[in-house]
């Protein structure tokens, strides 16, 4: 028997458009539900996918192994969704299934060393799943020795359904098929380009943080500026965006955001994330959570000859996102 590490809470509750839907992390088993393998890093439309197929053969779980990185000795990097925002995710997900989507999350030090035979006799006799649904890559079992093929083979022995999952792609303009997947997804964040993000993902890209004080130089320019750190989650290229900032209130505004070290402010400065609120003359918002959703990128960060001629940038970036929030920029 494989000891089961359980680190969240074991229900969440959520309100989505009104509707109460709830996301269960299970303590012990699968037993009977449908189980999803994958990595589960992005939560994207693939993911999404694999949920929906499961959900039309019974209830559907999904495996989360958490600590894959650390025991492999990966090079640490940022997540693509921050923590926090996993279960508002999966609570969306379980609302349009009208099915409750069970996590259970499982240390990946436990199973590393099952091979690929003594893996599917762990998802039969101690998670007792009542089916599985996989990617048409997926590879289980130590050294991914184990393929979709076994697991088939395995599935139809014991009378379980098995489905396949092909690998979605999205027709970009100009682009091509893209896959969608994890890889491809950090390679957009990576060049700044959030809109094809936003596709693969089927939201847009969020980053969440805690607001502090900054020098204010944004408010010298007649543009203050909320300076977002503790960021939990990977940040898109350097360069200015469109963005909608949510604050700890609720309330949600349009903002032009600035990744990166204001070369125009100074030599030497840590890389930021500021953003300009459009149009918000609330009170103090320091020390608040805020999440940014990224919608466009409109240019790369620049060092300006003055700080006049970054000023009247600064409002064209700011009128730009104003044409974005309103429909007349695509």
């Amino acid at each position: 028997m494989v000891a089961l590490a359980v680190t969240y809470p074991r229900w969440y509750t959520l309100v989505h458009r009104g509707v109460s839907v709830m996301v269960r992390v299970l303590s012990g088993s699968a037993a009977g539900t449908i189980l999803c393998l994958g990595k589960f890093d992005a939560l994207h439309r693939g993911h999404q996918a694999l949920l929906q197929a499961a959900a039309e053969l019974g209830p559907p779980s999904m495996l989360h192994l958490s600590g894959m990185a650390e025991v492999l000795g990966w090079e640490p990097r940022p997540p693509l969704v921050c923590p926090g925002e996993r279960p508002a995710i999966l609570g969306k997900w379980s609302e349009v299934l009208g099915k409750e989507i069970c996590v259970l999350r499982i240390a990946f030090a436990t199973v590393r060393t099952l091979c690929a035979d003594d893996f599917l006799a762990f998802l039969h006799k101690d998670l007792q799943v009542g089916g599985v649904v996989v990617g048409e890559d997926f590879r289980f079992g130590h050294q991914r020795r184990g393929d979709v093929a076994q697991l088939q083979s395995w599935a139809e022995k014991h009378g379980l359904p098995v489905q396949v999952v092909p690998m979605l792609q999205e027709e970009v303009p100009g682009r091509g098929l893209i896959p969608i997947s994890s890889s491809c997804i950090r390679r957009a964040l990576e060049q700044g380009e959030v809109d094809l993000a936003a596709h693969l993902l089927g939201r847009a890209y969020r980053i969440t943080g805690r607001i502090v004080r900054g020098d204010g130089r944004g408010r010298e320019l007649g543009f203050p500026t909320a300076n977002v750190a503790d960021v939990a989650n990977m940040l898109p290229a350097n360069g200015v965006y469109a963005a909608q900032a949510v604050l700890a209130d609720g309330t949600s505004w349009w903002a032009a955001v600035n990744i990166g070290y204001l070369p125009s402010i100074a030599q030497q400065r840590q890389l930021s994330v500021e953003a300009h609120l459009l149009d918000y003359s609330g009170g103090d918002i320091y020390d608040q959570a805020m999440r940014l959703d990224f919608h466009a990128h409109l240019r790369a960060e620049r060092r300006f000859s003055s700080l006049e001629a970054l000023r009247q940038q600064i409002a064209i970036d700011c009128q730009r996102v104003r044409e974005f929030g309103n429909g007349t920029r695509p």
